[in-house]
């Protein structure tokens, strides 16, 4: 396993180094956050697209805390307030089925499953892709398009609320997706949508025309990759996002 600090050929590791990054929302690098007195109006994305995410109400901007976890800040997502951020009209999105996204987050509440992050088509209400975390089943993955609905869920007794977990989604090739959490991998099945435009990213709920499934909890940095990576190279990230954030 490496570390932080190893190296991807010869240069210290960053996300953007890797094939097909189309969003990086460190909520740690405070040169990214524009803020509205204590809350997050835009986050800005770190990859080549500059696919910045925002929010323009004031009562749905997450609040900025300071020395959150492992000396860093976050974003603290209220859903009773419905907050979130998003950027429509996204650059560099899956062209396919086949993208892997990672995701270092907490959940405040376990009576709901709640969205830390979402792809969507601007175009249609009932076309999105929704990553979800609450604590019975962990990591919800559901992917939706005008034709139907499939969901996969990784089970996991032991979550606590309001604790730090890496989370890896992985949709392969059209066909299947799974799940990791702490590096662990979880349920995998089968899909069987035809894949439909993804052109809009969200954090914090699941954007669509009616934006839903608001998060309740703390979301401490978001990275996606329009591209299945390896196994080697998904553990680079998860490397990364494990020293950084002291999961």
């Amino acid at each position: 396993m490496k570390t932080l600090l190893s190296t991807l050929n010869g240069a210290e590791f960053s996300p953007i180094r890797l094939p097909g990054c189309f969003g990086w929302y460190d909520f740690a690098d405070t040169s990214v956050i524009t803020l509205n007195g204590s809350d997050i109006s835009q986050i800005s994305d770190k990859s080549i697209y500059g696919n910045h995410l925002t929010q323009g109400t004031a009562s749905a901007q997450p609040l900025y805390q300071l020395n959150a976890f492992n000396g860093k800040n976050c974003a603290r997502f209220d859903g009773d307030d419905s907050q979130f951020l998003i950027k429509q009209s996204a650059t560099g999105t899956p062209d396919a089925w086949g993208y892997t996204l990672f995701a270092v987050s907490t959940t405040s509440i376990s009576s709901s499953t709640t969205t830390i992050m979402s792809l969507a088509d601007n175009d249609e209400e009932t076309s999105f892709d929704s990553c979800r975390q609450n604590i019975t089943t962990a990591a919800n993955f559901t992917c939706r398009t005008t034709a139907g609905t499939d969901s996969i869920a990784w089970i996991e007794s032991t979550l606590a609320l309001d604790e730090l977990y890496l989370y890896r989604f992985e949709l392969i090739d059209g066909t299947s997706r799974q799940t990791f959490v702490n590096g662990v991998q979880g349920d995998s099945g089968s899909l069987a949508l035809a894949y439909e435009k993804r052109n809009a990213i969200g954090i914090g709920a699941t954007v669509r025309n009616t934006v839903a499934n608001f998060h309740y909890g703390r979301v401490c940095e978001v990275i996606m990759y329009n591209t299945l990576l390896s196994q080697p190279l998904a553990e680079q990230v998860e490397n990364y996002l494990t020293e950084k954030w002291g999961i």
